[in-house]
């Protein structure tokens, strides 16, 4: 995974990694790290499978041994251990003591123990076969160059091959680390590179002769030829190589640029449906008798709300004869909304913040186009009590103002006909202080004749 959703960045995450997120949290960030080392915290699941007595899913702190998860499956005898699958990693017995982690061996779980009765070169010669199924083909390093691995590793299994044979696997390899798209091509010649080096033998005894020199040279006969002409194979080949360099640094091009054009329509797509879909709206809209206007944004604590036949856009495509609301708070800094139960309230509301989100979207408003329609800027802070009858005491509540005096957008309103009490403001949150906040709590209470809680 490379990129995700608008070619971001983005992260995987698995079952695994959220046992160990909720792992993280029971315990606490100092007690989860001391489990592990010190650049790997925490453990990891390991699958193994292969030569041993005991296969399984078993956990480890990261920092344990190869030589430690061997013994704890039962294997015995064992030539290699691949860690990280076909790509990863092939260890061999001289290096069992190296320990899984990112500051040694990073895995992604995969553990494949191969015993003494393994023939290494097959193992990787299978891997080989596999990378070459594998490969999507988008690439041409990764295409033709896990196929052109396949068919050395093959001819070597056959008896056919050479020494130049193994070195031209090193050669692949730096094409596809270079060259690949993914890290499929990258990794593909990592098997053979891996096994060569710690069995070699299980390659040299295949091969025709370590001094294999063919019966007929092809090179030598045309020496003469070449002399004569004034032919240049070298340069030839040579431009050759370059030549098919060169396309495939056109052609992955080539597929990038593809991948960009395919990636803008997919986004011209879904903004050309989202017009269709405000289109669609209008004329439904327009089918139901309403009007629709382009509102204005209000700068920030800018006390602007005016509107006319303002509507809930989704009522009105459900219900018929939706009554508009017409507004006029211009530079009002409190709006307190008041009425008998199912009065329209918070269908007002509602049409109000169904109006804001869709300027915010750059959409149409349900409403007259002459209304002049901006967000509202106020805030409903503080908090609200029911209370039985009467006013506060009066010494309450000037204790209670002395608090919000020195903010000149805070207002409190005591709604004898809703019994409760509210503080409105316009800034930042204000803290009453607690003997204030308890005091008036008290009298509430006394008030309500309810225990104390």
């Amino acid at each position: 995974m490379t990129h995700g959703y608008l070619q971001q960045p983005t992260v995987v995450d698995n079952v695994e990694t959220f046992c160990q997120a909720a792992l993280a949290l029971q315990l606490g960030a100092q007690a989860y790290r001391a489990i592990g080392t010190e650049k790997s915290a925490g453990s990891k699941l390991i699958s193994v499978s292969g030569d041993c007595p005991r296969p399984g899913i078993y956990e480890y702190p990261f920092g344990v041994s190869l030589r430690e998860v061997l013994e704890d499956c039962g294997a015995v005898n064992t030539r290699a251990v691949q860690v990280s699958g076909p790509s990863g990693i092939c260890v061999a017995e001289s290096e069992f003591d190296r320990r899984l982690g990112f500051e040694d061996l990073p895995t992604a779980g995969a553990f494949m123990v191969f015993d003494d009765s393994r023939d290494m070169f097959e193992v990787a010669r299978n891997f080989v076969h596999f990378f070459a199924h594998e490969s999507c083909g988008f690439c041409t390093p990764c295409r033709v160059g896990t196929h052109i691995l396949k068919d050395t590793m093959d001819k070597i299994a056959a008896g056919h091959g050479t020494r130049f044979d193994l070195g031209e696997v090193e050669h692949l390899d730096a094409v596809l680390q270079t060259t690949s798209h993914c890290g499929l091509g990258r990794s593909a010649c990592n098997p053979v590179l891996h096994t060569l080096r710690h069995f070699r033998p299980a390659y040299e005894s295949r091969l025709k002769s370590l001094d294999f020199e063919p019966a007929f040279d092809l090179d030598g006969a045309l020496a003469r030829a070449r002399q004569m002409t004034g032919r240049d194979d070298a340069g030839a080949h040579a431009l050759s190589d370059m030549t098919s360099r060169g396309i495939n640094l056109v052609a992955n091009a080539a597929a990038q640029a593809a991948d960009h054009v395919s990636s803008y329509f997919t986004m011209l797509r879904a903004e050309l449906g989202f017009y269709v879909s405000c289109l669609n709206l209008r004329d439904q809209l327009a089918a139901r008798g309403c009007q629709v206007m382009f509102a204005e944004p209000a700068p920030w604590r800018t006390p602007d709300l005016t509107c006319a036949d303002l509507r809930d856009a989704c009522l009105a495509l459900r219900a018929d004869d939706v009554v508009g609301n017409d507004v006029d708070a211009d530079g009002l800094p409190l709006v307190i909304i008041t009425g008998a139960n199912s009065g329209g309230k918070s269908t007002f509301l509602r049409s109000v913040g169904v109006a804001q989100l869709m300027m915010q979207c750059g959409m149409f408003v349900d409403a007259a186009p002459a209304s002049g329609l901006r967000a509202p800027s106020f805030r409903m802070l503080g908090f609200g009590a029911q209370f039985i009858d009467g006013e506060l005491d009066g010494a309450m509540k000037r204790e209670l103002e002395s608090h919000l005096q020195d903010c000149e957008d805070c207002r409190l309103v005591v709604d004898q006909t809703k019994k409760t009490i509210q503080i409105f403001c316009d800034c930042e949150p204000i803290e009453l202080p607690g003997g204030v906040r308890n005091r008036l709590h008290e009298a509430l209470r006394r008030k309500l004749n309810q225990p104390a809680q």
